[in-house]
This record gives structure tokens, C-alpha cells and sequence, in this order.
């Protein structure tokens, strides 16, 4: 899928959670109307990964050992989501200290996720999403914001459409933590 990246945060390395985050890529990749029916990593042998790819009729090839070329175009995608993910935590941090800090990392990685998924190619090539999703998207950068930026927020009182009064600000401030996986992509910076 040209490098197409998917991020599930796990709260430990069990089986369970392995498969859990298996699972949500399989729904992520259904609901984009991409059917999933082969997996390429050695690490995956236990009997609750197999048992659960057999149940969804897909295939397993494993890597042989001490065959770390096969593994590099991952761990430079790993490498380079975490230094964009760090060095916009980094500058975020150094721009708001009072309210962004290193906990916000998970947030500054899904971001750096969809910044290299959406990268705009040269000669015409496909971005890593427009090859998963096999769709062109029109990507309009001026409608994207850095990790962290501060940002206007539209009120509680005022977005639910009561009475606001008339001195009172209509906008909070706050920091710009990426878009929303829940919300229309065609409101933002992208439109399929």
C-alpha cells in the first residue's frame, strides 16, 4: 500500500491487545473499502493471531530470521513518525509550556501519522492514502494547522445555540491537537 500508516495505541504488548488493535485496522480498512487478507510479520505466531486470521480466511507470511532488510521500509516509517512526532511535541511545548507537555505525545503522533499519509508527492505520484484507498484526494494545505497552534474555539453555550450574552467572549482558546477521526474530512484540509 506504498507506506499507508495506521496507528492503534495499545496499553500493553498481550496477545489480546495485538489482536484488538488488528482488529480496529481491519475496521478501519473496511470502512475505507479495503478488505485486508494477508499479514507479513514474524512476531505475530501466537495461536490467538492465527486463530483469529484462519476464523477471517487470511494469510500469514513470516520473515526468516536475520532477515532485517525485509523489516526497513517499517522501521524508517516508525522512525520517521517518531522524530516529526517529536519535534513538533518539542516545538508545541516550547511555543504553549503552560499547556502542552510530553502527554500529549500520543496526540502529536496520530498527527505526524496523518501529516505522512497525506504528504503531497512529487510527478504526480499517489500519496500513501490515495494508494490504500485507491481514490484521488484533494489536499488543501492552507486549511491544515501545525501540532499544537493555538486555536479559537467556538464556546460551549454558544455552539449549543442558547442565549449568549452580548459582552461576553464567543471563543476560549485552545491547542490544535489534529482533526478529528469522528468528524466529516471534507470540513478540513482534505476531501476524498
Amino acid at each position: 500500500m506504498d507506506h499507508y500508516t495506521f496507528v492503534h495505541f495499545q496499553t500493553d504488548q498481550t496477545s489480546e491487545e495485538t489482536v484488538t488493535a488488528k482488529k480496529e485496522f481491519e475496521r478501519h480498512a473496511t470502512s475505507s473499502g479495503v478488505t485486508v487478507n494477508h499479514c507479513n510479520n514474524g512476531c505475530f505466531v501466537d495461536k490467538l493471531w492465527k486463530n483469529d486470521m484462519r476464523t477471517k480466511n487470511q494469510h500469514l507470511s513470516l520473515c526468516r530470521f536475520n532477515t532485517h532488510h525485509q523489516n526497513g521500509i517499517v522501521k524508517k516509517r516508525i522512525r520517521d513518525l517518531q522524530e516529526l512526532a517529536r519535534t513538533s511535541l518539542l516545538h508545541a511545548i516550547q511555543k504553549c509550556p503552560d499547556a502542552v507537555n510530553t502527554f500529549l505525545w500520543p496526540y502529536a503522533l496520530r498527527k505526524a501519522t496523518v501529516n505522512l499519509n497525506y504528504d503531497e508527492r512529487k510527478d504526480n505520484e499517489l500519496a500513501p492514502v490515495e494508494w490504500f484507498l485507491n481514490s484521488k484526494i484533494d489536499v488543501y494545505p492552507r486549511n491544515a494547522h501545525p501540532f499544537g497552534c493555538p486555536m479559537y474555539v467556538i464556546v460551549n453555550q454558544r455552539q449549543s445555540g442558547r442565549h449568549h450574552p452580548k459582552w461576553e467572549a464567543r471563543t476560549r482558546i485552545a491547542v490544535y491537537l489534529g482533526s478529528s477521526c469522528n468528524h466529516a474530512a471534507n470540513k478540513g484540509w482534505l476531501s476524498v
